[in-house]
């Protein structure tokens, strides 16, 4: 008998890792997100120890991070690393996997671009192509040009096999690969899963741009499922997520998967309620420093991919007369931003923002010393020479406006300068007034290592003359609150709810919903007929 399935393979009882199955009459079937569980990782690896690249399906199959190759996922993974580990897999997990095989997953739905959705889609079998927006596509683009080797967000698109497919290494001649998106304006439509599904994409509200939900309906029996995504409605681009709400309202949806972030218990880090007022906050911030004596710097770091937080300090830095410092990663990015045309980034002036130039190498400021420094080289080269390799690219420190080090440490008081956590041993060569400030702009930490990552930040800050007094917040969410889910899943009314991208889903059960709506609370690796 023909029917719609569910699957939850990730993102259940936790933080990200999305991996959603949904599997039409005919089989076949489609992934919404593919990403990394950053709890499982943060609990068996560092930064100095990584899954190998070449044995990757092997070492995460062994510590949970990916799901088994079976039913509705067989044939899920690349062919070249599967057929590099193919006889642990059979003596270790007893699973068989030949290259003849086709998987029945056929496309993977991205409803963003932050690696605890989109990170394990380059170990998909090359078959899988993404489905996703244009400014999602737009961005992955500029991610495989300005982003390292072994990074989430590269390699989605592109990608080079590790191993030929008789098994052999492949040393000199790599073989390429390239996946072949769908790309979807916001409310278009596309076959996936071999004609039994027709999916359609939304743009919505989240911390990064592009991000959107997905309406899905089986041609055969005519189920709908509804996926949200991550989603926010007190941004910047609120509108949109409502309308989103609207058109997934009308769909009339059988199953509603939903995120469920900030569904807490007990005492919540207060927040700003939406970006107006950061942008408020870190006005007030800088306000109260240029009313003290001597000119103080002012750091801060936020989410490199969140382009409205960046306005939100660019337009602090003018209302106080300062200068915003960025690195080129967030350079380029709001850019693209901007040259695609994304809502709410008008006012960025970039001929007013300034690249902060590191030293690398030779520690000279020399052109060469930044030939391998992929958004460096592209944020400096010219245009004409875009085209060459990035060691041959001819780099020109003049192309676009950037600062020194010696220059912010000379006029603290003309800057408001971005200082990520891997940004800080800059901190030698900054060398801030004693006093200076630092405001943070991001979610407070969730486990050990972040608290770690913290302690760290706080070490070097008062090292360099920031003490804890100095260091401010000023951060809303890139997540709905409670009451804006419980509104949300009010508004849609479907058959049944399904929570992920959440530590306490059971809180829906607790909600005040329509009698019709049933709360289901997904098991890993459990799958659920419509």
């Amino acid at each position: 008998m023909a029917k719609t399935t569910i699957g939850f393979f990730g993102g259940v009882n936790a933080i990200g890792g999305n991996k959603i199955t949904l599997q039409a009459a005919n089989d076949r079937a489609i992934m919404f997100d593919f990403g990394i569980d950053y709890g499982v990782t943060k609990k068996f690896t560092d930064a100095f120890m990584k899954l190998r690249e070449s044995e990757y399906i092997l070492d995460a199959l062994s510590i949970g991070l990916i799901p088994r190759p079976e039913g509705v996922l067989e044939c899920l993974y690349r062919e070249d690393l599967v057929l590099h580990v193919g006889e642990d897999l059979k003596s270790v997990f007893g699973i068989a996997y030949g290259l003849a095989g086709k998987p029945l997953v056929t496309d993977v739905a991205v409803s963003h671009l932050h690696g605890d959705h989109v990170g394990l889609i380059k170990y998909m079998h090359s078959s899988i192509n993404p489905i996703c927006g244009a400014t999602s596509a737009s961005l992955l683009d500029l991610f495989e040009r300005t982003r390292n080797a072994g990074t989430p967000l590269r390699s989605i698109n592109e990608y080079k096999l590790q191993y030929k497919l008789d098994g052999t290494k492949v040393v000199s001649s790599p073989v390429e690969g390239r996946r072949t998106p769908a790309v979807l304006a916001p409310g278009d439509r596309c076959g996936a899963a071999m004609g039994g599904l027709e999916v359609s994409f939304h743009e919505t509200d989240h911390s990064i741009p592009g991000a959107g939900g997905f309406l899905a309906k089986d041609t055969a029996t005519g189920k709908k499922v509804v996926y949200t995504g991550d989603i926010r409605v007190h941004g910047p681009l609120e509108s949109q997520a409502r309308a989103f709400v609207r058109a997934a309202k009308e769909f009339k949806p059988d199953a509603l998967i939903i995120e469920g972030t900030r569904l807490e218990r007990g005492d919540k880090v207060q927040y700003h309620q939406d970006e107006a007022s950061v942008k408020a906050g870190i006005e007030a911030i800088i306000e109260g420093v240029r009313q003290e004596a001597g000119d103080k710097m002012v750091f801060f770091d936020c989410s490199g991919k969140d382009v409205w937080r960046f306005q939100s300090f660019y337009q602090a830095a003018k209302a106080a007369g300062r200068r915003l410092v960025i690195d080129a990663d967030v350079y380029l990015l709001i850019e693209a931003c901007k040259n695609a045309g994304i809502a709410g980034l008008a006012s960025i002036d970039l001929n007013d923002v300034l690249i902060y130039l590191y030293k690398a190498r030779s520690g000279l400021y020399e052109p060469s010393d930044y030939s391998y420094s992929n958004d460096i080289a592209t944020a400096f080269t010219d245009p004409a020479k875009a085209g060459e390799k990035t060691k041959y690219k001819r780099i020109n420190l003049g192309i676009r406006p950037s600062v020194r080090a010696e220059h912010v440490r000379a006029h603290p008081g003309r800057y408001l300068m971005y200082l990520s956590f891997y940004m800080l041993n800059e901190l030698p060569d900054l060398r801030p007034p004693e006093g200076s400030h630092f405001v943070k702009s991001m979610s407070e930490p969730v486990d050990d290592e972040g608290e770690l990552s913290e302690e760290k930040r706080a070490a070097w800050l008062d090292r360099f003359g920031i003490p804890p007094d100095n260091v401010h917040s000023a951060h809303c969410s890139g997540h709905a609150s409670p009451d804006a889910l419980e509104w949300m899943v009010r508004e849609i009314k479907p058959a049944r709810v399904f929570p992920v991208h959440s530590l306490n889903p059971d809180l829906y059960e607790e909600m005040d919903l329509p009698k019709a709506t049933t709360v289901v609370l997904p098991k890993l690796g459990e799958e659920y007929e419509l």
